[in-house]
């Protein structure tokens, strides 16, 4: 399973989607897992116009994933 994560609005233009943690599981057939990947805040961040490492409040969305073109499980969080 995959983590991807989207800045809705950020200052700085960077990859529309970004890999920020995945887990390797082996789901049986016909069964379910539950899987959890962890992320920081400080792995929201990015690199501003004057080169300093920022978290930038504002929306984003989260998307749990077999591969990146999937977006069929998702979220959104609010950084203030």
């Amino acid at each position: 399973m995959q983590l991807y994560i989207r800045d809705v609005l950020g200052s700085v233009d960077r990859p529309n989607k970004r890999l920020k943690g995945f887990s390797k599981v082996m789901i049986p057939a016909g069964e379910t897992v539950d899987v959890a990947i962890s992320v920081d805040v400080k792995d929201l961040g990015l690199y501003n116009v004057a080169m300093q490492y920022v978290v930038e409040p504002g929306q984003f969305e989260v998307f749990m994933a077999t591969d990146s073109l999937d977006e069929s499980r998702s979220a959104s969080f609010w950084v203030s």
